[in-house]
């Protein structure tokens, strides 16, 4: 049904890239909450935009001036490097069988 180039992370992880869009979900979810209904009222949460607007570029000047991101959790820290260290040895064994390929 889905093409593997579609759900595929390979490419993804071996950049150290996110290989979820958790972080754009988390603050979707913060957004709903300080929206705090499904219908908001439009010029009571156009406030509440134009606060959040300036929290994130507030963020980005810290991230900017050296301040460090929030961690990752250890388990997710963990995962990361695992699947790491996979990509990586998968890398270099498909490098080593061409070499052998191309040695023959």
């Amino acid at each position: 049904m889905f093409p593997p180039n579609t759900w595929n992370c390979y490419i993804r992880t071996r950049e150290n890239l996110p290989r979820t869009t958790n972080t754009c979900e988390a603050w979707h979810r913060r957004l709903n909450t300080l929206m705090g209904k499904a219908h908001p009222y439009f010029y009571h949460d156009l406030k509440l935009l134009q606060e959040e607007t300036a929290r994130i570029h507030q963020d980005i000047e810290e991230l900017e001036a050296g301040q460090s991101p929030p961690r990752k959790k250890k388990k997710y820290t963990s995962l990361d490097n695992r699947i790491a260290r996979i990509v990586n040895m998968k890398r270099i064994e498909h490098e080593i069988t061409s070499l052998i390929t191309y040695v023959r």
